[in-house]
């Protein structure tokens, strides 16, 4: 708490904004709100979690107002908070390019940009962003995240790791022939650990079979397309 209070105070001396705004960017499945809500809770700070669904409503002008709300909700719950929360936005859609004007649905779309853009400029606390495609963002709002983290693709080795950890009775080999063709996401691989201790209670099937089966359809889920 001391020396986030120093920073704010050497910021605000220097004539430079005291927020601190995060981007976490990569693909889905690789630990991004995990890793959020794991530095909300080693540093004992609440998460102020923002519902995108809540703040993008179909009437005109109730976005533009959903949004300055956030931020003034967030400001009023940090006065009851002994450490300075963090603002969450696990879903980058309301971040995402203005666009020409065509339909008043598009000016209310860029209202929103530049509401956001202005309350990210002037704002004092503490963000992170979440995004599967940080190219969609805003151009604008790429100067306001003052740490931009790339999540990539657990390596072979890692999801071998992960792997033998979360099935301690599958054999090597059977994990082995799993990775020589397949790549998995942290999230994926909790997805199957999931359906495998649910589907080793329901059905009498061979442990490793079923181990191969929920692999093979996790792959196919995720790959496939409408």
């Amino acid at each position: 708490k001391e020396k986030h209070q120093s920073v704010v105070n050497q910021l605000s001396e220097n004539g430079l904004a005291k927020g601190i705004s995060i981007l976490f960017n990569g693909f889905s499945g690789t630990g991004k709100t995990a890793t959020a809500k794991r530095i909300a809770k080693i540093t004992n700070r609440p998460l102020f979690c923002v519902d995108v669904e809540k703040v993008i409503n179909k009437w005109v002008g109730d976005t533009e107002k959903g949004t300055k709300k956030i931020f003034d909700q967030y400001y009023e719950f940090s006065k009851e908070c002994d450490l300075t929360p963090i603002l969450f936005f696990n879903e980058d859609s309301i971040f995402s390019k203005r666009v020409e004007v065509g339909h008043s649905t598009d000016r209310t779309h860029n209202s929103m940009q530049n509401i956001l853009l202005e309350q990210m400029e002037l704002f004092t606390g503490i963000s992170i962003v979440t995004s599967n495609h940080a190219e969609k963002l805003d151009k604008a709002f790429e100067r306001r995240f003052l740490y931009k983290v790339e999540f990539e693709k657990p390596t072979k080795e890692t999801q071998y790791s992960l792997l033998s950890n979360a099935f301690k009775n599958i054999s090597s080999a059977t994990i082995d022939n799993i990775l020589l063709n397949n790549s998995f996401t942290g999230g994926q691989i909790y997805n199957i650990r999931k359906k495998y201790i649910m589907q080793s209670i329901i059905d009498d099937e061979d442990l490793e079979s079923l181990f191969m089966r929920l692999c093979k359809e996790e792959i196919k889920t995720s790959t496939s397309t409408k």
